[in-house]
């Protein structure tokens, strides 16, 4: 909508979208809580009806070699990303998608901004609001109550930031009155490696301070490869944490996927989980799941 073709182009980015329960009783972003797990099985695949789920003003700027994002924005899309993060195209649980220690508020209004200092060294950061809420579009309407977030990182070149990168991320999110929630703060260390164009390493450590977040200490690993038959792939990932709550055990998450693609525009996942420990229940529970995604 500005400076269309230049190196300052600025664009209105919104996402308008319908999630919803298909022939069950529970959707699967809403299992863990059936299952006594602590965190998300299915990330984003919840049942929220239609909602404005992002809307912003996205505005390049060459001088710095980056850009800001100002409206309504989803924290998690600037928080401590490495490239294998698209819970719609590879794994699918939050903790092994990010580090449990890092507590993501739903979308709400707010900033985010980065750039380079050097072809290689970049830094980024957000404040957002800390009662996000994915279903209602309310300005802060707990208050001044904020999700801070900054990150300095490394690349071997900008346009390999998503395919190697290392980087160390801190947060803070401020007490949340209503939700009786008191505030927290936290560190990760995250970096991940490509291979040949078809082998990715990552892995996280991450740790805690308050109740905030699913856990205080955690760390994660992961491989993805591409076994060369067209573009499938193949992913997993292990996560160990110590939640918040000090009474409960060390909980592993672990994670395996095999996604195939049948077209350019038509891929089926199958995934499965393994849940030991999960948290408020004895048993360990295997989560199986199917996740056809057709994309126009």
């Amino acid at each position: 909508m500005l400076n269309r073709g230049t190196d300052n182009a600025g664009s209105f980015v919104f996402i308008l979208e319908n999630r919803h329960r298909l022939g069950t009783d529970i959707a699967p972003g809403s299992l863990a809580g059936e299952i006594g797990y602590l965190g998300v099985t299915a990330t984003t695949f919840s049942d929220t009806d239609s909602t404005l789920s992002v809307a912003y003003w996205s505005q390049a700027l060459s001088g710095i070699n980056g850009g800001f994002v100002a409206g309504r924005i989803d924290p998690g899309d600037y928080s401590d990303i490495l490239g294998y993060v698209n819970p719609r195209t590879t794994f699918s649980n939050f903790s092994i998608l990010f580090s449990p220690v890092l507590p993501i508020p739903d979308p709400g209004f707010g900033v985010a901004g980065g750039g380079y200092f050097t072809d290689q060294i970049y830094a980024l950061g957000l404040v957002s609001d800390a009662n996000g809420s994915l279903t209602d579009v309310d300005w802060f309407h707990g208050g001044s109550e904020f999700f801070t977030y900054g990150e300095i990182g490394w690349t071997p070149a900008r346009d390999q930031r998503y395919l190697t990168n290392v980087h160390l991320g801190v947060f803070h999110v401020d007490d949340r009155d209503d939700a009786g929630v008191p505030s927290s703060h936290g560190a990760m260390l995250s970096g991940n490696v490509t291979l040949d164009e078809s082998i990715m390493l990552f892995g996280r450590l991450g740790w805690s301070d308050g109740d905030a977040p699913i856990a205080r200490r955690a760390v994660n690993a992961g491989v993805m490869w591409r076994p060369g038959f067209y573009d499938d792939l193949i992913g997993f990932g292990v996560t160990v944490a110590d939640p918040s709550d000090q009474n409960l055990d060390t909980q592993t998450t672990v994670e395996a996927f095999y996604r195939l693609d049948i077209s350019d525009n038509l891929a089926l996942t199958a995934d499965v989980q393994y849940l030991n420990n999960p948290g408020f229940t004895d048993d360990d529970p295997l989560v199986f799941g199917l996740r056809l995604r057709f994309n126009l």
